[in-house]
């Protein structure tokens, strides 16, 4: 029996970036080519500031794996305080587009696996901390229409206001919402269609690659790792959860057998 339900990852899943630095150096340079042009000197100095510091963030935890998940959050603050906030919305799309033109040549085969999958009437969606507008965009350029749960950015009269960051260290929680929510609507249906009997919980499937995504492992069916995962947290998986885990390689439609074969 095919899963109801399949759910991945976006960065080190789907794509071959890892975090989102890719989207958010974008934004940042195309800030940077617009104070040059609009002759905002001040904005310029703030901006080569920024980039200094984010150079150091990066070389000081660079040799500490650990500490790589620090880095991100931070990385994300320091963008959001000293170069996204207060942009117009129209600006920071503009710059979204940029970045989704190349980063679809990033995507990994494990996307149209995801993709074959959604249309075989599975339902699918992606669940991530990366940018909700850059995940939609890249999606869209390859014609796909998933649903996605990313961190989105506040507006107020057209311009940015900060972002949320949205399914960074809560994946699991978020998903069990994603289950009793579908769940409700289930029994909903059946009860509306006088249907004698409830649907029983639905077969749900997570693809991950990352500590994060392990959280995930509790609430879904049947774990997939992603190809693009370390060696090292494929044995984490298969050794800790056993059957529950798939690890597939990267023969054509191994992935869409482990996502979708019971």
């Amino acid at each position: 029996m095919k899963p109801e339900l399949i759910v991945s990852d976006w960065n080190g899943t789907l794509m071959t970036d890892r975090d989102d630095k890719a989207v958010l150096k974008q934004i940042g340079m195309d800030e940077l080519k617009h104070a040059l042009k609009t002759l905002r000197f001040g904005r310029v100095r703030e901006l080569a500031r920024t980039k200094k510091r984010l150079e150091e963030m990066t070389d000081k935890y660079r040799d500490d794996p650990e500490s790589q998940a620090r880095l991100l959050m931070e990385t994300y603050k320091l963008y959001f305080l000293e170069v996204i906030d207060g942009l117009p919305l129209s600006r920071m799309l503009k710059s979204v587009r940029r970045y989704a033109s190349k980063a679809v040549d990033r995507l990994d085969p494990a996307f149209d696996e995801l993709l074959m999958a959604n249309k075989d009437h599975i339902t699918t969606m992606i669940l991530t901390s990366a940018l909700y507008d850059g995940v939609c965009e890249v999606t869209r350029r390859r014609g796909a229409s998933l649903s996605v749960s990313g961190s989105g950015f506040g507006i107020t009269k057209g311009r940015l206001t900060g972002l949320e960051l949205r399914n960074y260290d809560n994946k699991h929680e978020v998903l069990e919402n994603i289950v009793e929510l579908r769940n409700y609507d289930n029994k909903r249906e059946a009860l509306e269609n006088s249907v004698s009997h409830i649907k029983p919980p639905e077969r749900v499937v997570y693809m991950g690659d990352d500590f994060r995504d392990e959280q995930c492992a509790g609430v879904a069916d049947t774990f997939v790792v992603a190809p693009l995962a370390t060696d090292d947290f494929r044995q984490h998986m298969a050794s800790t959860y056993g059957g529950k885990v798939r690890t597939p390689g990267r023969k054509p439609k191994e992935v869409y057998n482990a996502l979708t074969m019971d």
